[in-house]
């Protein structure tokens, strides 16, 4: 249970998507590993948060480029996952046998488990938003990135709840001010 929580967390941050897209995630259907270090997701339109007419579009297909994500998971594939069931979910239910925990469920056990771990609840959506947000400050191509990464159509959407880099850089030469007048030595005369 332990390893397939560390998953759920390790997935949920390297595919920045909904809890539905997250409880969608089956082996050999939506979600391989095609060779060492890669991982391919191909969800249907239909598990994501797209107007109605669109939900029988183009799925959503993306290869993660990840050594540890790709080993992490092949090890639960084989070693911890047949522990649940025979099933293929990547997130199985511990009480009913053969299903996969519900997108409700994903949402509940990520707070739970970001509670216990920083006595803080941290929701699927918000570690959407802290991906985007590092992406936004920490990347080249900044809100773009965001954008890209949340499957978004509007750079500005991103840009606006995301992109906090002139803060970031303002916060950051801050600390560096600070740092370097705490190196001057100044004599008293007492």
């Amino acid at each position: 249970k332990d390893f397939r929580n560390g998953i759920l967390l390790s997935v949920a941050v390297a595919l920045p998507q909904r809890a539905r897209a997250l409880s969608a995630l089956a082996f050999g259907r939506t979600i391989d590993i095609p060779c060492e270090g890669m991982v391919h997701i191909h969800l249907p339109a239909r598990m994501l948060k797209l107007p109605e007419g669109q939900k029988a579009g183009a799925p959503f297909d993306r290869t993660l480029s990840s050594q540890k994500l790709a080993s992490a998971l092949e090890e639960y594939r084989h070693s911890y996952r047949p522990l649940f069931d025979d099933g293929a979910s990547l997130f199985p239910s511990m009480h009913a046998r053969g299903a996969a925990i519900s997108e409700a469920q994903i949402g509940r056990l990520t707070g739970d488990l970001t509670e216990r771990a920083f006595d803080v609840r941290v929701s699927v959506h918000r570690l959407r938003d802290n991906v985007a947000t590092e992406a936004s400050e920490h990347l080249a191509s900044g809100g773009r990135a965001a954008t890209a990464l949340l499957g978004q159509r509007d750079e500005q959407t991103a840009q606006r709840h995301y992109d906090h880099s002139t803060g970031l850089a303002s916060a950051q030469e801050f600390v560096d001010m600070v740092e370097r007048q705490r190196s001057f030595e100044v004599e008293l005369d007492l």
